[in-house]
């Protein structure tokens, strides 16, 4: 077989192009630092990068989601705490309105305008607006969450006693958002909660809806009244006092009175400080009441339980409490209360303490839940965090080049090529003009 001249030159310069191929691609590799730049030339790879890309890009929706739902349960956590904490005033108010002694017939009308005032922030803290969203309202997006109009008050626009569910209000669903947890739908327009994240709160299901109906009752109020308590007897240090709840162990209250503010400012601390309430009568005397109406205190003997110059009564008031049909919702409820203390009826006024106080243990429930919620967001997140750290090891593993060794690779080609052009002088037949001087 002849092989012509033409034939190896054809040859030499495809094999010529080829090594130049070969080097110039390991040059982009190693300037891009990636393995292929089109997809034809590494199809099978290309197709699992781009799937990775896909998943990664899922990812990163599912972290930005989550991120906003973290500050929404944040600030929905803290809004609704501001609802207890307004509660736990509330019953102190109340408790001062059933059971205080006034000199002024004004002051249970400044006692009910300052609980119109808890009624008003309690529908600030409900109608908050987080990452656009009324997170209080349902589905609701357009307008207030809660309104009070002319004492009454109103979720997504109908009166708060109209239904006791509150998924019978308008907009009482929630918005939701894709954690990656397998969203689906129960039917057309309904998102299964338990595949997806809530990002809005029914609120009348936070603060409660609905009538009550209450059966008159009658109950015992234990209160302690120290007599001789004045600016000069509770001057710093504090005075502390061993009380027991229900017969119970004794435990220390301090408390502090501070003339210098108008009106006189009362602290409590120690073990019993969320448990009673210190009222000022304002003729000297102080009462000692528990917040619980069913609760009973009483001072402890020991000698050492009593400063000095201040003299404590005990008294059991036997109060024969209404009963009727109250509102469920804890801001039509503030709002009847005040209206209470205001018309001078103390034994309504004291039902209404009571139930503030139950009213709270349902709002601590929420705040559990919520918080629940986000202990669960947090673990998604960190879940995410992993699934994203795995996928960019997959990513770094299909497109990304070991640099060292792309290097060598690219000097082997380099010498190849270099070669190559050396075998030209023996390969390429000389003409007439390689001999022209």
């Amino acid at each position: 077989m002849r092989i012509t001249n033409s034939e190896v030159l054809r040859k030499y310069v495809s094999g010529l192009h080829m090594n130049y191929r070969k080097q110039s691609d390991s040059q982009n590799r190693v300037i891009s630092q990636r393995k292929f730049s089109r997809a034809s030339q590494s199809p099978m790879e290309a197709a699992k990068a781009l799937r990775n890309r896909k998943a990664i890009k899922e990812v990163e929706t599912y972290q930005k989601n989550l991120e906003t739902a973290a500050g929404i349960y944040a600030s929905a956590e803290e809004a609704v705490m501001g609802v207890s904490s307004v509660l736990q005033t509330l019953q102190e108010k109340l408790i001062a309105g059933a059971h205080g002694t006034f000199n002024v017939p004004t002051d249970k009308q400044i006692i009910a305008e300052e609980i119109d005032k808890l009624a008003e922030q309690m529908v600030q803290l409900m109608n908050l607006i987080v990452a656009d969203r009324r997170i209080f309202g349902g589905v609701n997006n357009e307008t207030q969450a809660y309104k009070i109009e002319n004492g009454r008050v109103f979720f997504n626009g109908v009166d708060v006693n109209l239904y006791s569910d509150p998924t019978q209000f308008p907009y009482g669903g929630a918005s939701y958002i894709d954690a990656g947890l397998g969203m689906t739908f129960l039917d057309e327009y309904t998102i299964d909660p338990q595949s997806a994240i809530a990002v809005t709160f029914n609120g009348a299901k936070i603060l409660g809806c609905g009538m009550d109906e209450v059966e008159p009752k009658t109950t015992n109020v234990q209160t302690l009244t120290l007599s001789s308590l004045n600016a000069a007897t509770v001057a710093a240090p504090t005075n502390d006092f061993s009380i027991r709840l229900n017969g119970g162990t004794p435990q220390t209250l301090s408390i502090a009175y501070d003339t210098s503010k108008v009106p006189h400012a009362i602290t409590t601390s120690g073990a019993l400080a969320s448990s009673v309430v210190v009222v000022d009568n304002k003729d000297g005397t102080f009462s000692i009441q528990p917040r619980n109406s069913t609760d009973s205190i009483s001072i402890d003997t020991a000698p050492a339980s009593v400063p000095a110059g201040i003299t404590v009564t005990s008294d059991t008031v036997t109060r024969d409490l209404p009963g009727g049909n109250f509102p469920k919702n804890i801001i039509q409820l503030t709002l009847d209360a005040a209206n209470s203390v205001r018309a001078g009826t103390d034994d309504l006024t004291a039902l209404y303490a009571d139930m503030v106080f139950a009213a709270g243990s349902a709002v601590s429930l929420s705040i559990a839940s919520i918080g629940a919620d986000s202990a669960f967001i947090e673990f998604n997140q960190e879940r995410l965090t992993n699934n994203m750290f795995s996928l960019l090891q997959r990513e770094n593993e299909l497109e990304y080049i070991d640099i060292g060794e792309e290097l060598i690779k690219q000097k082997v080609l380099e010498m190849i090529y270099n070669a190559t052009l050396q075998m030209s002088a023996s390969t390429i037949p000389m003409s007439i003009f390689n001999f022209m001087r």
